[in-house]
């Protein structure tokens, strides 16, 4: 799924930061 992560310092929809970190 894709979430909401934060990545230098933005709130970025990312679906490989996501699956690289288990979700």
């Amino acid at each position: 799924s894709v979430h909401i992560i934060f990545r230098h310092g933005q709130r970025t929809p990312d679906t490989s930061y996501v699956t690289t970190t288990g979700g």
